[in-house]
């Protein structure tokens, strides 16, 4: 192989694990704003610049961009517009279109953020209909990545799980093992439904739509459909923890910026006939957690 694959928000949680599995033969490049990572090569690259980027691109011979840059946070875009539109759209907007000129294929990261809720779970023609200012966003960007380009991937993955690698921020996996782990009582929502999916399984999805050149959307998700509480102890039950300490809630009672949609959960049919994965349960990418935790 000599593809030359850049990976844009190399610090972030998916991107991390694109790294650590990169498949043998590709000449990876990572490009960040945030010092996150260790012991990595990575440019500090300003994506909103343009000929910063196409500068980057050209000299580096770049065939594929990842993109997973941007602020993935819902309530801190909810709360500044203005930061999440540079920081998503206007670098995504710079990307696709050097990628149009130079003939770069295009694989974008996008959100189950870009559904309501009402009519889970969605597969890859569901219509999509935000109901926060992330999901717009991402929105807009997969427009801009479909009006303008033919060698593109849109990726789509759910709520995604797994032990975070230097400053990631915290799953909500991880964060139930961290307050249990304490003996500390924690609240969780039992009218948010996801199906979650293992880190680990993302990126080796992602990595077999890389590899084998696959165009259009595709969702990624795990095999479960449950609430965040279900989650919570599931949890607790896979990693032996206390589940008397977890007690369920309706999201009313957590102040949000953001709305957030009731149910998001993706249908999991085009990626078990076209990249022949079957999503793993729920209770089967923790139990992969806890066979790494004497690891780490």
């Amino acid at each position: 192989m000599d593809d030359n694959i850049l990976i844009t928000g190399a610090s972030g949680f998916i991107a991390t694990y694109l790294n650590l599995q990169r498949p043998k033969g590709l000449k990876i490049f990572l490009s960040s704003q945030k010092n996150a990572l260790t012991n990595a090569n990575i440019s500090k690259i300003n994506l909103r610049d343009r000929l910063q980027v196409e500068n980057f691109l050209v000299q580096n011979n770049i065939s594929t961009i990842i993109h997973c840059a941007g602020d993935a946070n819902v309530d801190s875009v909810e709360g500044n517009v203005l930061n999440g539109i540079e920081s998503n759209l206007l670098s995504t907007i710079n990307l696709v279109n050097l990628s149009n000129k130079h003939g770069i294929d295009f694989v974008f990261i996008s959100s189950n953020a870009v559904f309501d809720g009402s009519g889970a779970p969605y597969n890859e023609n569901s219509i999509p209909n935000p109901i926060n200012k992330y999901g717009l966003i991402k929105l807009a960007c997969e427009q801009i990545i479909k009006e303008t380009l033919h060698n593109y991937c849109i990726v789509r993955p759910i709520l995604t799980y797994g032990w975070n690698i230097y400053s990631t921020r915290v799953n909500p996996v991880v964060f139930v093992l961290n307050q249990l782990s304490e003996n500390r009582s924690i609240k969780m929502v039992n009218d948010i439904y996801e199906n979650p999916v293992y880190v680990k399984q993302v990126v080796e999805m992602i990595w077999q739509v890389v590899l084998n050149k696959h165009s259009g959307i595709f969702h990624i998700a795990g095999g479960t459909i449950l609430n965040r509480y279900e989650l919570a102890l599931r949890v607790a039950e896979v990693f032996k923890l206390n589940k008397n300490l977890i007690y369920e809630c309706e999201s009313i009672e957590f102040a949000q910026l953001a709305p957030r949609p009731k149910n998001t959960s993706l249908s999991t049919h085009k990626i078990e006939t076209i990249l022949k994965i079957e999503p793993l349960e729920i209770s089967e990418g923790l139990m992969l957690m806890r066979e790494e935790l004497p690891k780490r």
